[in-house]
């Protein structure tokens, strides 16, 4: 499944909400690909906005495209 009409508003939290159950985060230009378990989500974010929003203890960015 991949969700890609995600509000702004509503990003941070349910990202926030999924990051116990994410694999990695892709960043694809103006997007990025958050991989979890069940699904794929595609909001339009950066990767580095998307860093900063993260726990640090669970995230590390591996690649300037992976966190």
């Amino acid at each position: 499944m991949v969700e890609t009409n995600l509000l702004p508003s509503d990003l941070k939290e349910r990202i926030l909400m999924w990051s116990l159950m994410m694999y990695y985060v892709e960043s694809m230009k103006d997007y990025i690909k958050v991989v979890t378990a069940n699904r794929n989500i595609i909001p339009k974010q950066t990767i580095s906005s998307i860093e900063d929003d993260l726990p640090s203890r669970q995230f590390v960015r591996i690649h300037p495209l992976l966190l």
